[in-house]
């Protein structure tokens, strides 16, 4: 099982901005697209390590797709 997680692959990757708005006196979080970008190659371990330091800033969330 390992092995799969090494193997190479290819992934897109996609930023959203997050910010929060309030409506009728009700807090509504919105994710606005910042960017995107491809890396290939990469195992999924580097992608997952790739997403979590995007995200862990307050403002941005990544999220990672696999190319088939």
């Amino acid at each position: 099982m390992k092995v799969e997680f090494e193997r190479p692959r290819d992934f897109d990757f996609t930023v959203n901005r997050v910010f929060a708005r309030v409506i009728d006196g009700k807090r509504q979080t919105v994710l606005v697209p910042a960017g995107s970008f491809s890396l290939f190659g990469i195992s999924i371990l580097e992608a997952r390590a790739i997403c979590k330091k995007i995200s862990c800033t307050s403002h941005y969330i990544c999220t990672s797709h696999l190319i088939d």
